[in-house]
């Protein structure tokens, strides 16, 4: 699922429910991707949001190229 997609979704959902509904990772880890992706929160707001800084291709990119396996 491409990030675009996600926070389009985080906008009426959780990131816990799209990780159960739509995503074969959990909550953590898509938490840790889009921060990767170049993703952050506010608290108070709904949804997350896309740092325009960051690469705009992200956007366009797999949340699981920004998984990586921490072990």
């Amino acid at each position: 699922m491409k990030i675009k997609e996600i926070l389009e979704l985080t906008e009426t959902k959780l990131i816990a429910e799209i990780a159960k509904e739509h995503l074969t990772i959990g909550e953590k880890p898509a938490r840790t991707a889009l921060k990767r992706a170049g993703c952050y929160t506010i608290v108070g707001r709904i949804g997350w949001i896309f740092d325009e800084a960051e690469n705009p291709t992200n956007l366009e990119r797999s949340i699981y190229d920004f998984c990586k396996e921490d072990k």
